[in-house]
């Protein structure tokens, strides 16, 4: 197994702005970790809740890659390097009473932050060796979950954390998902059912 194999790159595209909430300061009711905006721990659960409620992949498998209280993870993540700074922006957010006065909302009063980004990447490590088809297997999975992202962070609903991500070559250009890969990730469903 080359090297290359071991690896995958990522490389997420931000749409908006995108916030994970660190603990309220400054008085703030949601602040940013200006430090590490984007945690790899993020990344990994978001990825994680992909395989499970949205490919349905067999759970042996996802425990095999995600890891379990009876194995670890198959797989490290690097937290997301940022191409430029995310720039901070200050946001309010109300809600209107149901009066004519356009009065909010007695505590419904929300003072926070979020970041605007461009691009960002990680990779993932294999952690130790795998029999090729059960390599193969994880790297179909893994490049799947993250293509299935399309919103990470807080208030998704409300306009914030949309993102493309998708897989790319030791070169950086963007990765082909092929049809031969949606069929051999349906087969892996199908053949767990």
């Amino acid at each position: 197994m080359t090297s290359q194999t071991n690896i995958l790159r990522f490389q997420i595209d931000f749409l908006g702005p995108f916030h994970v909430s660190s603990s309220p300061d400054e008085g703030l009711d949601r602040t940013v970790d200006r430090e590490v905006p984007l945690p790899a721990s993020g990344i990994k659960g978001l990825m994680r809740a992909q395989c499970t409620h949205i490919l349905m992949v067999p759970t042996s498998i996802v425990d095999s890659i995600f890891g379990s209280k009876k194995c670890e993870a198959a797989w490290l993540w690097t937290d997301p390097e940022f191409a430029t700074d995310p720039i901070p922006e200050k946001v309010a957010r109300l809600r209107l009473s149901d009066s004519d006065d356009g009065a909010a909302e007695s505590g419904l009063l929300m003072l926070g932050e979020h970041l605007w980004a461009t691009t960002a990447s990680f990779t993932l490590t294999m952690r130790h060796p795998l029999e090729a088809d059960e390599a193969a297997r994880h790297r179909l999975v893994l490049r799947a979950a993250a293509r299935s992202i399309v919103g990470l962070g807080g208030s998704r609903r409300r306009g914030e954390g949309w993102v493309n991500v998708f897989d790319v070559n030791p070169d950086g250009t963007p990765a082909a998902w092929s049809v031969e890969d949606s069929s051999r990730l349906l087969d892996l469903r199908e053949s767990a059912a």
